[in-house]
């Protein structure tokens, strides 16, 4: 393999380098071809589900209170009403997107029923490029606008 140098010229990649990285890919590839997905009805997903539940409902709550209202932290001319809980405020919106975010992870590797045509359940697809396929199709825009800070 051969890549750009900043100069203008091409470096050539030592084989063992890219031997290494081209057998860390297999692996990879081949463990996400694997059933592996998390299962909806999971503690560890039930879990996630409640703590983004209780994120979205701050998010929600204080988002407009805080687009209304500057926080002045820094000035000495800002309400001193904010001034004294502005931190706790900013780090539990930060704690929050930190949820959100992680929540679109488990989101992308939680297993879905499949199917048939008359709509009787055939099978638990467990498979995380499926699952992750089917996310990205469905909510996955969606949940990472509203994770963004």
């Amino acid at each position: 393999a051969v890549l750009p140098r900043a100069s203008g010229g091409l470096v050539a990649l030592p084989r063992v380098v890219v031997k290494a990285v081209r057998r860390i890919a297999r692996r990879s590839w081949r463990w996400l071809k694997q059933p592996h997905g998390i299962l909806p009805s999971s503690d560890l997903r039930r879990i996630v589900t409640f703590c983004s539940v209780i994120a979205r409902i701050w998010t929600s709550i204080l988002s407009p209170v805080l687009l209304a209202v500057p926080i002045q932290v820094e000035q000495e001319k800002g309400p001193r009403i904010w001034q004294t809980w502005a931190p706790l405020v900013i780090i539990i919106s930060t704690i929050s997107d930190a949820v959100l975010s992680i929540e679109i992870v488990f989101c992308a590797c939680t297993a879905f029923e499949v199917h048939n045509s008359q709509g009787a359940f055939t099978h638990l697809e467990r498979r995380i490029l499926k699952c992750a396929t089917r996310y990205a199709a469905s909510s996955a825009l969606l949940d990472v606008l509203s994770a963004l800070p």
